[in-house]
């Protein structure tokens, strides 16, 4: 962590432009560290693995680094493995009789991660080693559950049903373990689970400190003295260093911390901790056995590769490692019973390739009911003082707490138009995609996925208009903009923002990224039907002179709002004063009207959506109306003409949800002064929702509750309540 902060303040310092991009709380500042380090410690060169402008980045920043670590009196591990090595000859003297080392491999895992351990490891070959007493075990039995797993919330009911079924039959809860292949995706599933099956369980990485609030608990009161304790520690140390400490530092601080569950109940594991093991288990569960999840994907980042990981850092091969750990769970049990999802969202998955595909019996869990399933066949047991509340939830019409009403300790003082449409759709949703911040679990795509198709078209049309603008180009010649697109769509591929999407891993490119950036580019410099790109063109053309060919054009303009929803002029990045913010994709500042334009990749069939426009009538989407009620106060007097406008279809382009200041205009709602103010209140209504903390379900579109992420962990499809008020 204050690697990171170090490397951001020698990016500033320095006015290294390469990473000019990079704000403080970069995921990629841990990515240079980390390189570094890996790089001293194995005595790596730089200019082996780096060139050019990257190279020279990077020798700047080590150099730097280097130099300010020495400034104020502080070592890395590198520093502190090359001390062992250089001083372990007379570490020991001869205080001891006898010394023993242990062993660094088991099997095809290593656990040496450097150059100087190995050497450190060298100069101890010559004491005693201790010998790993192998357990062997019998035939194990691999076992496949009787029920169809359809995606990873269903492998974890699964696996608890199993347990369930394994503890009705006299197994005792010892001898069961739950291994996973990704704990981080799977631990909060299997814990968010278990009392709907009656279950007691716990996870061998506990509970991260930022999912507790005002919790009474012993355990936390303590984690939470500790946090203040090491906050208050880095805020000195970083003062003497000079650098700024974040609030985004502190809650990451705060998410790294964790609260050990108690050891009540059935354990889940993850599938690295069980090699070595001398303990035995009657029963291992293992879930995420799909392809993608078992062996993991090599992940590349952008200064070094899968392979120079394995070759340069010590990195273990992820398939013959996971290949030990598969092998270690056949040999710590009895009954190994695999559990793999058929399905990521619509995406079928595939078994792993490492995981056996004969199975040699069938458990039957079809009689394991959840509490809801059982509460209505009225089959559950009569609730006791702790439980009769949850049964009560679970067959009232009136919304509880167990359906997200009476959550206490939120604000909204920092909100988005998409936030907003959020809770307006459901506010349960909203709950927890933006406050509790769980996400449905994902795979990785294969190419882009939806949100980075999205984000390469727009950054297609947003290069396109600058560089018309900031060019003065008032040509209309359709081969010219052609060539120019395409020279702009390259561009955008290989735009940092493409190839390290914000969140995410650098992009390793394969034919999936190839081919998608192919059917963009359709038509611009062949005889394909025109794609996205080219029917931008096409419109571009066709009303250049009514756009002023961009001269008064911002693309991704940013604005915000305070809190009495005026216009409010954001200091710096830093700067968190306001109540509202965004950015509106393209914003046309005429001579007569202003536009507003958001793009979107939606697939028409009819040039206006009906629905999408009484969503906007009934302000139950606010994007567009948000827009006007900045433009209006900030640029007043004029028209607004704001358009949700798609290139997908048969058509040449859909502005296919409209908004207008100018009434009786087709295909445009109004925008009139009773609706502006219509819209202050439902904004003000929603900020006060989300801090009374009312967050019921909204199950009145069943669309929406169709592709909804939480919908497994939702009343809405066990009971239908009364439409929330």
């Amino acid at each position: 962590m204050i690697a990171s902060s170090i490397i951001y303040n020698i990016i500033q310092t320095q006015n290294i432009e390469y990473f000019s991009y990079l704000n403080e709380d970069a995921v990629s500042l841990n990515t240079i560290y980390s390189f570094l380090l890996k790089c001293n410690r194995n005595s790596i060169k730089y200019n082996s693995l780096l060139s050019g402008e990257k190279l020279n980045a990077i020798s700047n920043i080590s150099k730097t680094y280097q130099e300010y670590k020495q400034a104020h009196n502080l070592v890395d591990l590198a520093d502190i493995e090359k001390n062992v090595f250089e001083n372990w000859d007379t570490y020991f003297n001869n205080e001891y009789s006898e010394i023993y080392t242990d062993a660094f491999n088991i099997k095809d895992i290593s656990y040496v991660k450097s150059l100087y351990q190995e050497k450190i490891l060298e100069k101890l070959s010559k004491y005693k080693t201790i010998q790993a007493e192998v357990i062997t075990s019998g035939e194990v039995q691999i076992i496949k559950p009787s029920n169809e797993v359809f995606d990873s919330i269903d492998e974890v009911k699964t696996a608890i049903r199993i347990a369930r079924k394994l503890l009705e039959d006299g197994v005792d809860a010892s001898e069961i373990l739950i291994v996973a292949s990704d704990i981080q995706e799977y631990a909060p599933l299997y814990k968010l689970f278990l009392d709907e099956y009656e279950m007691k369980g716990y996870s061998s990485v506990g509970t991260p400190l930022s999912s507790f609030d005002n919790n009474e608990n012993p355990q936390v009161k303590i984690a939470l003295s500790q946090y203040k304790s090491q906050v208050e520690s880095l805020t000195s140390l970083y003062k003497k260093l000079n650098l700024p400490l974040s609030e985004t530092t502190k809650e990451s601080l705060k998410a790294k911390m964790s609260i050990l569950d108690e050891k009540i109940g059935i354990e889940l594991t993850e599938a690295n901790q069980i090699v070595g093991l001398a303990k035995k288990y009657k029963h291992i569960i293992f879930i995420g056995t799909d392809i993608n999840h078992f062996p993991p994907k090599a992940s590349d980042n952008f200064l070094y590769s899968y392979e120079d990981d394995m070759n340069c850092f010590k990195a273990n091969n992820y398939f013959t490692s996971s290949q030990t750990q598969y092998n270690e769970l056949k040999r710590l049990c009895e009954n190994l019973y695999i559990v793999t999802a058929s399905y990521s969202g619509k995406r079928e998955l595939t078994p792993s390739i490492l995981v056996d595909s004969e199975f040699d019996a069938v458990i039957d869990i079809s009689d394991i009911k959840s509490i809801n399933q059982l509460a209505l066949d009225s089959k559950t047991l009569i609730p006791n003082a702790e439980t009769s509340k949850y049964y009560e939830s679970i067959t009232s019409e009136e919304f509880t707490v167990y359906d997200g009403n009476g959550v206490n300790g939120l604000n909204a003082t920092h909100l988005s138009a998409s936030q907003i449409n959020k809770y307006l759709s459901c506010p349960l949703a909203y709950l927890y995609a933006n406050k509790i911040r769980l996400q449905a679990p994902s795979q990785d795509e294969e190419g882009f996925d939806v949100m980075e198709q999205g984000s390469l078209m727009h950054l297609c049309y947003e290069l396109f208009g600058r560089y018309i603008k900031e060019k003065h180009l008032e040509s209309v010649d359709k081969d010219e903009l052609y060539a120019l697109m395409y020279e702009k769509s390259i561009e955008a591929y290989n735009h940092k923002d493409t190839v390290e999407p914000r969140g995410k891993e650098k992009r390793v490119e394969n034919i999936h990224h190839q081919i998608f950036l192919s059917t963009l580019q359709a038509g611009l410099l062949d005889d394909r039907n025109a794609g996205l790109l080219a029917k931008f063109v096409d419109y571009y053309i066709a009303r250049a002179d009514e756009f002023e060919y961009f001269k008064n054009t911002e693309f991704e303009k940013e604005f915000a709002l305070d809190s009495d929803l005026k216009p409010y002029t954001l200091k710096d990045k830093d700067d968190k004063s306001y109540f509202i913010k965004g950015f509106i994709d393209r914003f046309d500042s005429l001579d007569n009207q202003i536009n507003i334009i958001d793009y979107k990749s939606k697939k028409m069939k009819a040039i206006i959506d009906k629905n999408k426009m009484q969503e906007i009538a009934e302000l139950k989407d606010i994007q567009l109306a948000l827009y006007i009620l900045y433009a209006s106060q900030e640029y007043p007097d004029t028209k607004y003409y704001a358009s949700l406008l798609s290139f997908k279809g048969d058509k040449p382009y859909y502005h296919f949800a409209n908004l207008a200041n100018e009434e009786n205009l087709k295909n445009y709602e109004f925008y009139s002064d009773e609706y502006a103010e219509s819209l202050k209140q439902v904004i003000f209504k929603t900020k006060e929702n989300i801090e009374s903390g009312k967050f019921g379900f909204d199950n009145r579109d069943e669309k929406v509750c169709g592709y909804c992420d939480i919908k497994n962990i939702c009343h809405e499809s066990v009971l239908i309540k009364n439409e929330r008020k």
